[in-house]
């Protein structure tokens, strides 16, 4: 069956998707079309965050050397098949979802020399409709977004001093 994206299962939605603080709340929902999800046996709904830092070197014409690390990774069930239902006269069910970024995130980065040595620190949410079965693949909405460090506490004094001017007024 051939979905259009007004037939798609499940919708992330969150707010500010483009830029993120370390250390503060990210927070949103994920509409599931019940009706839907019922239709293509969808079992289980749930939501990742993902933090990874990705290199990679060429280190010769044919070899590269790669690495990755997780910088944060958290998991959220939202959903099994019946345990919750729309309101009447609708099929969407709005599912929240809460996570709290580690306060020492470094910031998103990405890096490419002619595509041959890649650095890149990305984070992403994504929701997944989970089917159980062979030849049964998941449904997937995956959105990156933007992390910058939070300001130290010196910062926030300068800020501060800053805005009271020179005088201190």
């Amino acid at each position: 069956m051939i979905m259009t994206s007004t037939q798609q299962p499940i919708q992330l939605q969150f707010d500010n998707l483009r830029v993120r603080v370390a250390g503060e709340t990210i927070a949103g929902h994920v509409n599931l079309n019940v009706a839907l999800a019922q239709e293509l046996h969808i079992q289980r709904l749930w939501i990742k965050l993902r933090g990874d830092v990705k290199t990679r070197i060429m280190v010769s014409k044919k070899r590269a050397i790669s690495d990755s690390a997780t910088l944060v990774r958290e998991k959220q069930s939202l959903w099994t098949a019946g345990s919750a239902f729309p309101t009447a006269g609708s099929q969407i069910l709005s599912c929240h979802f809460q996570f709290q970024l580690p306060e020492t995130l470094p910031p998103s980065f990405h890096s490419s020399v002619l595509d041959a040595n890649v650095g890149a620190i990305s984070y992403s949410l994504e929701a997944v409709a989970e089917r159980h079965g062979r030849f049964r693949a998941n449904h997937q909405v995956r959105r990156l977004f933007s992390v910058v460090p939070a300001a130290s506490s010196d910062q926030l004094l300068v800020k501060e001093s800053l805005r009271d001017g020179w005088t201190g007024q």
